[in-house]
């Protein structure tokens, strides 16, 4: 079968990507020092720091272990943790908003790209329920939330996404009319290229979702410590949400134009050993939360076996798709254990 038979048989797949998320960095910056400094001993901060990135060397999920660790024991005031809670319900807001509105579109057409280029088959774009404004509108913070000077910052991210994702959109749909029309025979030559300017601003978009997402973190993350400072399941949660920011680093890797074998396997390992330390006991709670939150980690090891299955075989659509499905599942599992913790 020639290719322009191939691009007569546009086919309908539904894809529900997962939103990006980030993952906490710890850096050390030693402030300048003349030659007389350098010859003191060591501060016990500094020591502290160089523990820390030791441990991380040694154990890939330190980051996350201090974090669980570094609990405070301080009394919060009822203000402080209505705000914190407002924080964090505006970033859950945000995540579903990326990650089901308008803007999962760029997720869904760079992996109907990589089927095009794969399998020269177009599929067919769903149509989204909430439009191009209102999610542009849903990921602003509401007044008094967070600084101005952040709100904007963040605003001018969301112009970024919304630009970017335009264009794949037009770009698509140029692709959906030239993949119709029978009569054009090129070898493919202008689908090749439309693609690539697909991939060019998916790219683009990517960088303005992350670059949003960790402003955003620079309050969510602090409210979500605030929250979570006597919650009896504070490991589990924080744990929870490391899982799904190396899911976002994974699905980064796989957007890849060349992947990288190596990062995936070692973000593999990194998956494998927090979702070991998200198991381990106790959980100090009741066993009706303890059988929700085991059932999301249920979907995890699938996700994983998806996962080994593309290290060992190859990233192929069948993979990917899988890998997709079993993110979903997770997400899903998640938001029915967080919902019955705020039911209970």
């Amino acid at each position: 079968m020639n290719q322009t038979q191939e691009r007569m048989r546009p086919r309908f797949i539904v894809v529900l990507i997962l939103a990006f998320f980030a993952i906490m960095a710890f850096f050390l910056q030693p402030e300048p020092n003349n030659q007389a400094k350098a010859d003191e001993a060591p501060s016990v901060k500094q020591e502290e720091a160089r523990t820390d990135l030791t441990r991380e060397s040694v154990d890939p999920i330190a980051a996350i272990r201090i974090r669980v660790a570094n609990s405070s024991t301080a009394e919060v005031s009822e203000a402080k943790l209505k705000h914190a809670s407002q924080v964090l319900q505006f970033a859950n807001a945000a995540e579903s908003v990326v990650s089901e509105g308008w803007f999962a579109q760029a997720d869904r057409i760079a992996f109907f790209i990589r089927i095009y280029l794969g399998e020269w088959e177009l599929a067919i774009l769903p149509k989204v329920k909430i439009g191009r404004a209102s999610s542009m509108q849903r990921l602003l913070p509401p007044d008094q939330l967070l600084p101005p000077e952040l709100k904007q910052k963040m605003a001018e991210q969301i112009a970024l996404m919304a630009e970017h994702l335009d264009a794949m959109l037009k770009s698509y749909d140029e692709l959906k009319k030239y993949v119709q029309d029978t009569s054009i025979i090129d070898e493919g030559v202008r689908g090749k290229r439309l693609a690539a300017q697909i991939n060019k601003s998916y790219e683009q978009f990517v960088l303005a979702r992350k670059s949003y997402f960790s402003l955003l973190e620079t309050e969510s993350l602090p409210a979500e410590d605030l929250f979570l400072a006597q919650s009896p399941l504070r490991r589990q949660i924080i744990a929870a949400r490391g899982i799904f920011a190396l899911f976002a680093e994974i699905t980064a890797q796989l957007s890849r134009e060349t992947i990288s074998r190596e990062a995936i396997i070692d973000l593999q390992k990194r998956l494998t050993l927090l979702l070991a330390y998200a198991e381990e006991p106790p959980f100090k709670d009741s066993p009706l939360k303890e059988r929700a939150f085991r059932a999301f980690l249920k979907s995890v090891h699938i996700y994983l076996s998806d996962l080994d299955v593309g290290v060992r075989e190859g990233f192929y659509p069948h993979v990917r798709k899988a890998l997709n499905n079993s993110q979903l599942a997770c997400r899903t599992s998640y938001n029915d254990f967080a919902q019955y913790l705020n039911t209970h």
